[in-house]
């Protein structure tokens, strides 16, 4: 073949929707030495992570700030992403991935991580590394506590941990004094510390569907007078 069919028979095989396809296309690039058409490139770059993992388009997965690989059925965090260190946003949304990579300290200029619906049972204490960190998702997994480190997550403004197994809160999520938002709707939480009222930016709390007493969610209303606050889950 020659190097327009070539071409065309790879960018035919990056349009599949099997991913030995696509794995056989990013393997023909390899054999090419990187000497393929626009087309192609254009192509490969929908697959960071298998960019990546076969060595291609560096200019472009090291530069890349943002990586969404949602509902691929993933059952761990992909080491490829680890390398990526201008990363700022990662969604890895509804998979099934059950452990954090303690090796994601080296993503240092992360600012939003959502793992939301996955297998998650634990949080590593090296989360709290992660100190541009703005944003973090961790609802719809099966968390039973959070590491004290959480509280080293200082510029965080928005952290969701909606329906999970939490029984209570380590006392230095209240040293996260620059939330905005927090949810824990859904867990099992009985009761929050007087701290809360340490979180002066708080707009918005959301602590429905959990087994806070009357007594509990009165003092809550007291402490955060300025603050939205709700205690319905909204079917």
């Amino acid at each position: 073949m020659d190097e327009q069919e070539v071409n065309t028979k790879i960018e035919h095989l990056l349009r599949s929707a099997d991913k030995n396809n696509i794995e056989l296309a990013f393997q023909l690039c390899v054999g090419l030495g990187g000497n393929y058409g626009s087309r192609v490139r254009i192509a490969l770059r929908k697959y960071p992570v298998l960019c990546v993992r076969h060595g291609l388009e560096l200019d472009f997965w090291q530069d890349l700030t943002e990586l969404y690989l949602i509902m691929e059925r993933l059952d761990k965090f992909p080491e490829e992403a680890l390398q990526m260190f201008a990363l700022k946003e990662i969604s890895l949304n509804q998979n099934k991935i059950t452990q954090i990579p303690l090796e994601i300290t080296q993503l240092t200029r992360l600012e939003y991580l959502s793992l939301r619906h996955n297998q998650l049972t634990a949080v590593p204490a090296e989360i709290g590394q992660l100190t541009n960190l703005q944003t973090l998702n961790l609802s719809g997994n099966q968390l039973t506590a959070l590491p004290a480190e959480i509280g080293q997550l200082q510029n965080l403004q928005y952290f969701t941990l909606e329906k999970n197994k939490l029984t209570t809160l380590p006392p230095e999520i209240y040293q996260l004094t620059n939330l905005i938002g927090l949810s824990i709707e859904s867990n099992q939480i009985k009761e929050l510390s007087p701290e809360l009222k340490n979180l002066q930016c708080l707009e918005h709390l959301n602590i429905a569907d959990n087994a806070f007493s009357e007594r509990a969610i009165k003092q809550i209303q007291e402490w955060l007078s300025y603050t939205n606050i709700s205690f319905f889950r909204y079917y």
